[in-house]
């Protein structure tokens, strides 16, 4: 899922770093996308394997979440 509104962050490449996006101890301000997705326990490492080949960044940032299926109220 894509979520089509920007998001904006402030980061400081650190010393060593080889930024897509501005110059190591410049603080960059960049406007990012959010998206979601969903997959099997199985397929996760892929899934996160294939985040870190697409993204520009030398760090990508993204949070892995397990969703559970909670039967009843």
């Amino acid at each position: 899922m894509l979520f089509p509104d920007p998001g904006h962050r402030a980061v400081p490449p650190l010393e060593g770093a080889d930024p897509h996006i501005g110059r190591v101890g410049d603080l960059e301000r960049v406007t990012e996308l959010k998206v979601e997705l969903v997959c099997d326990d199985s397929l996760i490492h892929a899934a996160v394997a294939a985040l870190r080949q697409a993204h520009p960044y030398e760090e990508p940032a993204f949070d892995v979440w397990r969703l559970e299926d909670i039967q009843g109220r």
